[in-house]
């Protein structure tokens, strides 16, 4: 943490850790604007050094996961990714956000519709793995990255199987019958989630 932090002119923010993330540990640091302006909070996963490199490789792919599915704008934003060799690697988020509330539940579902829409699959969209800024749904720790033209309506409906557990366990009987015909309306686009909009 300390040579992460010294390396990209970080300091270590209150209430430092975040949580374990899906590969790293996550903490919340900050990086003063230039001149000495206000401080900014973001994030900062650390991948720690051994086991042959792979975290830091889960790592480096988790970067590329975000960058590609940039251009859809619902995904956290990568500052860098520094490699420390023997040290281990570590990724720098832009922004911290909060936890997604119960009330943002469709967001989840149009946003993670979107992602589909542009052949993005996320891998394991539970609320944990997304979070809330500026009143918009964030994704974060892709497990799994596939683009392009190898996504299936079987890999979009595996993601949407995992949000919509969690969401059936949280949701009021009525939103829970708008979750279930939301689903069962899905074609893998985010335009099939309008009807959840507009209630």
């Amino acid at each position: 943490l300390i040579e992460a932090c010294d390396r990209s002119k970080l300091e270590v923010a209150k209430n430092v850790f975040l949580g374990k993330g899906t590969f790293s540990p996550v903490f919340k640091v900050s990086r003063r604007e230039e001149g000495g302006g206000r401080s900014r909070c973001m994030v900062l996963k650390i991948v720690l050094p051994g086991d042959g490199g792979a975290g830091a490789l889960d790592l480096f792919r988790e970067q590329e996961s975000l960058k590609k599915a940039a251009c859809v704008g619902c995904v956290a934003q990568v500052e860098e990714l520094f490699d420390s060799g023997d040290s281990g690697a570590a990724m720098l988020l832009a922004d911290v956000g909060s936890e997604v509330p119960k009330s943002a539940w469709r967001q989840l579902f149009v946003t993670l519709g979107t992602l589909h829409e542009s052949n993005f699959v996320h891998g394991d969209p539970r609320s944990a793995n997304a979070i809330f800024l500026q009143g918009k749904v964030r994704w974060i720790d892709f497990q799994r990255f596939v683009a392009a033209d190898v996504v299936s309506i079987k890999d979009k409906k595996r993601d949407l199987d995992i949000v919509l557990v969690l969401l059936l366990r949280q949701q009021e009987e009525r939103d829970a019958a708008a979750v279930r015909e939301a689903v069962r309306q899905y074609d893998g686009t985010a335009s099939s989630f309008d009807a959840l909009n507009n209630r």
